[in-house]
């Protein structure tokens, strides 16, 4: 029955785990004895408790917490986000376990359209530039994959800055995945590269991966390539109407 689970159960669950007298087998029943608590409470009382969790270095504790981020991370306030939320979930990122530096990466995205422009830029590119080198590869393409779903939430300044680099790093790796993760992130930030990037930067990093081993990589190598290719010529064509109405043209669209 509800009222016994709310009233008694819940408070019981975050208590026990607040006081370490519970393994991080109960954070699931928290979780869903909280399920239909009011919003009030649930912020007055588990959130506090999952934010001391974040604390622990029990690694199965942090993986908990990781992987049933979709249940709580609405109910955290906008004042704790930035902090104490990503900042404790943050350390995952250089946690010596793959799995929680993998789970910390997919569990980031949960939270980014909330981060503010000072975090994104000065703390989880940061990060996100680390872990496109980490000895993990599957964790190199899910990184590459991450900054493909953040770019939209950047400034336009961070985005010119950092993404093309990533995105051509990323076509040099040895894993194939994470080559085509970054060929696929070029295919849906298009709008980012002015015109003279795309024709001294882009396509050279392309055209190695026309002759890849791995048919996935040659293949949508060259789609990505005739979208740029055919983003040149509009711009050659511009071009001949002037400089000014060329601009408009200056991004890969």
């Amino acid at each position: 029955a509800k009222p016994p689970v709310e009233k008694k159960i819940m408070p019981m669950l975050c208590d026990a785990l607040n006081f370490n007298q519970a393994p991080h087998h109960a954070i699931l029943p928290m979780l869903i004895a909280a399920a239909e608590v009011p919003k009030e409470k649930y912020q007055k009382i588990v959130i506090p408790t999952i934010l001391k969790l974040y604390e622990s270095p029990d690694k199965m504790i942090r993986l908990d917490l990781l992987e049933h981020l979709t249940s709580y991370a609405e109910y955290v306030g906008d004042g704790q986000v930035d902090d104490p939320l990503y900042e404790r979930m943050s350390t995952g990122f250089t946690n010596p376990d793959s799995n929680v530096r993998e789970m910390t990466l997919k569990g980031v995205l949960q939270i980014v359209p909330r981060l503010s422009e000072r975090v994104l830029g000065a703390s989880l590119l940061k990060h996100l530039s680390k872990l496109q080198i980490d000895e993990d590869p599957a964790i190199r393409a899910n990184t590459t994959i991450c900054l493909g779903n953040i770019a939209r939430y950047l400034s336009e300044a961070t985005a010119k800055r950092v993404l093309l680099n990533a995105f051509t790093r990323a076509l040099k790796d040895a894993f194939p995945p994470a080559r085509l993760a970054g060929l696929m992130a070029l295919e849906h930030t298009t709008q980012y590269y002015a015109p003279s990037e795309v024709s001294g930067r882009l396509l050279p990093a392309l055209s190695p991966l026309m002759t890849d081993a791995h048919k996935d990589v040659r293949e949508r190598s060259v789609i990505v390539a005739e979208l740029y290719v055919e983003s040149l010529k509009r711009h050659s064509v511009a071009l001949e109407r002037g400089a000014d109405a060329a601009a408009p043209h200056g991004e890969a669209t």
